[in-house]
C-alpha cells in the first residue's frame, strides 16, 4: 500500500481493500456512511 494512506494502519487498509477501496482517492470519493456500514464489526 502507498504512503499516501496517512493515518490508517494496516488493519484499516485491509478492511477497506476487502470492500474494494484500494486507493485514497477511491476512499475520498466514497460515501462515509456506506464505508462505515460496510467495515464496522458486527
Amino acid at each position: 500500500m502507498s504512503a499516501r494512506w496517512q493515518g490508517l494502519g494496516p488493519r484499516s487498509r485491509e478492511r477497506l481493500a476487502a470492500i474494494g477501496i484500494d486507493t485514497p482517492d477511491r476512499l475520498r470519493s466514497s460515501d462515509a456512511f456506506d464505508v462505515y456500514a460496510s467495515i464496522k464489526p458486527r
